[in-house]
Formats: C-alpha cells, structure tokens, sequence
C-alpha cells in the first residue's frame, strides 16, 4: 500500500517543482546590468560624421552578448550594425567607457539620439533586453 502512495505521488511533486521552477525563471526580477548616463560630445553632426557616446558606468555580471544600436527620433529610426561579444567571464564595472559611433550618410537633418539595446539570457527560457539612450542632438545640413 505505501509504495503505491510514493509511486504516484513522486512525480506530482516532481511535477510541482518543475512548475516551481519555470515560474521562478520567467517572473524573476533579474538585474544583471547596470548603466549610468550617457552622454555625446557636441549637439549638432553632420551625416557622417563620428559621434563619442561616454557611458559613466557599465556593470555586468559577464553575461551580456549583444548590443543592437539604433539612430532614433520621433518618426522612426535607422538600425546601426550591432555589436556582438561574448561578456567577460566574471562580473565587472568599468567608468567612463567612450565609443565612436556613425552617423549614416543618408540621414536627413532632425532631431535623434542613439537606443543601444542590449541582451542578455539569464536562465535558459528567458532572454532579457535592456535599453538605454543618450541625450537628443541634431543632425544639421
């Protein structure tokens, strides 16, 4: 008689925590990357030119392996080429970072900023992407 208990009840526990589990991976609050502020050296650009975006602070837990960039402003925007790499194997904060970005040829003259959305797959259900932007500058004729 209590073998047959166990045999059945096994896999409904088992059942149970494999729920427990799923759930816990999907509604987790995961944090695994932390951005300051980002700023670009001057207001106006001409198409074409080479924009330095100053991130005041990165933190990651070396998970991180995407980040797309995108030209934004109020009617759409031009997607950048991304940036792939595999994150650092071990958590890490870096301050000050600088990066050299294109502004496309082809851009009309407006107001845009740069969106970097970057990925991250902490558990092996769930993918989580984090977007930042600098502040709005034009792109003058």
């Amino acid at each position: 008689m209590k073998r047959y208990h166990l045999t059945f009840f096994a896999p409904v526990f088992l059942g149970l925590a494999l729920v427990a589990l799923m759930l816990f991976w999907l509604l987790w609050p995961y944090n695994n990357l932390q951005f300051g502020d980002y700023y670009v050296d001057k207001e106006e650009y001409r198409a074409g030119q080479m924009v330095t975006v100053t991130i005041s602070e990165y933190c990651t837990d070396g998970s991180a392996n995407t980040i797309s960039r995108w030209l934004d402003n109020e009617t759409g925007g031009v997607a950048l080429p991304p940036l792939r790499f595999n994150g650092a194997s071990e958590p890490l904060c870096l301050q000050n970072i600088q990066a050299l970005v294109r502004i496309p040829d082809e851009t009309v003259p407006g107001q845009y900023r740069f969106e970097f959305n970057t990925s991250y797959q902490p558990n092996p259900i769930r993918t989580v992407t984090v977007k930042t932007y600098t502040p709005y500058f034009y792109v003058i004729k």
